[in-house]
């Protein structure tokens, strides 16, 4: 294929001059070789790999890592790649994120939670993080750490809230947030629940 100079490339076009679609800069950026408003220096994930591989017929796609040729519909869609397709199929794409998810639990863990509070609560990390440190990381009701696990790690305190209004109260452990919930946030029915106790207290005798 002819190496085109940069004066013959067109706008959205590589600028290493294949002939491949790529994304303009958005911002000049020296280090990366961005002039802002012309084509980026590769396609995202543009290497000597992904145009590597046999000529396949129209609907079908070579996946360079297990180099097999396969349909187009086992690749999974990436606005900035080569034909709008990955260029590993469906399947080592996802072998490959176990990989990289295995090796980074902890990673994994803090971006999972950040994003669970979000969704749930609309809750930064940040108020969250605050919130732990506000109760020396400790349970507001029972003032002990969180003792439960999940996937082999201590859960972290559960973000309780006003069911009615949405307004965060504080942070529970996993026993005392199922607790008032199981419940139902019932302040009559826990003072019952108080009063009972203490009608049964173990240090007084037995009423039957």
């Amino acid at each position: 294929m002819k190496q085109l100079s940069f004066e013959e490339i067109q706008i959205g076009l590589c600028h290493c001059g294949c002939g491949q679609r790529t994304q303009l800069a958005p911002r000049n950026r020296k280090e990366l070789g961005w002039i802002k408003g012309q084509p980026t220096k590769y396609v995202v994930g543009h290497s000597k790999k992904h145009r590597g591989g046999p000529k396949v017929p129209i609907g079908k796609k070579w996946c360079f890592n297990c180099q097999r040729v396969k349909n187009v519909e086992d690749f999974f869609r990436h606005k900035h790649a080569v034909g709008g397709l990955q260029g590993v199929c469906k399947v080592c794409s996802l072998e490959r994120r176990r990989e990289w998810n295995t090796k980074n639990r902890e990673r994994v863990r803090f971006h999972n939670v950040k994003a669970k509070l979000r969704r749930k609560f609309g809750l930064e990390i940040d108020v969250y993080e605050s919130l732990c440190k506000k109760q020396n990381n400790l349970c507001a009701i029972c003032e002990r750490p969180e003792e439960s696990f999940q996937n082999g790690h201590v859960k972290s305190l559960a973000v309780d809230h006003n069911h009615t209004t949405g307004k965060i109260r504080g942070l529970l452990c996993n026993n005392c947030n199922r607790a008032i919930g199981l419940l139902g946030d019932s302040i009559p029915i826990l003072e019952k629940a108080i009063s009972y106790l203490k009608q049964h207290d173990n240090s007084t005798s037995s009423t039957y």
